[in-house]
């Protein structure tokens, strides 16, 4: 699966986690944890294998993260595009 989604940490009794969360704030907590670490508070896509247990709860493991491509237009590419000389 895909998913874009914003990197969180949290900590509890066995130390640091890392979950994707969404903009309605559901989360889901990804594997391995020393590859989603340097992406904590970034906005990322992430691919990998969803899994769901109910003891353990829902967690992906990644086959790869990269930084999110930003879906909005930057101002230079709404301005109107100049004639080309004759």
């Amino acid at each position: 699966m895909v998913v874009r989604g914003t990197i969180v940490a949290f900590n509890d009794a066995s130390g640091p986690y890392f979950v994707i969360q969404d903009s309605h704030q559901d989360r889901v907590e990804v594997f391995p944890r020393s590859w989603i670490a340097p992406y904590s508070g970034r906005t990322v896509t992430v691919a990998g294998t969803f899994h769901v247990d109910q003891t353990t709860g829902r967690w992906i493991q990644l086959r790869s993260v990269s930084p999110a491509i930003r879906s909005t237009v930057h101002a230079a590419a709404r301005r109107p595009a100049r004639p080309l000389p004759v």
